[in-house]
């Protein structure tokens, strides 16, 4: 007796939901507020030490949305340098900030709360 299989996928569609497909969910879009608060200026603000913000550390929640703005809470690693150059600590840093949006829906400016 003889089976036929038929399948329900091409090869191209199997290399590509099994192989391809996972590399591109791995290459997302950089997200925007993330990228905003590495350049913000008024981050500087909360440093405690006059030290480095280290932008891998920052990490915000959204707090409140509303039309053209938003409210978060955010926290950041400050690294404490020696005369030296070298790192000497890392403090824990928090804040709120309003970031008001443009007519886009994309981050224009921030207000510390």
């Amino acid at each position: 007796m003889v089976y036929k299989v038929r399948f329900k996928q091409t090869i191209d569609e199997l290399l590509y939901n099994y192989c391809f497909k996972p590399l591109f969910s791995v290459i997302a879009k950089p997200d925007p507020i993330q990228s905003f608060l590495m350049v913000c200026k008024e981050l500087n603000t909360f440093c405690s030490q006059n030290g480095w913000i280290i932008d891998d550390s920052i990490h915000y929640e959204i707090l409140i949305r509303q039309p053209g703005r938003l409210l978060i809470y955010f926290t950041f690693l400050e690294s404490i340098m020696e005369g030296s150059g070298c790192q000497a600590d890392q403090k824990s840093c928090y804040g709120r900030l309003w970031l008001k949006l443009d007519e886009r829906g994309e981050v224009a400016a921030a207000e510390i709360d």
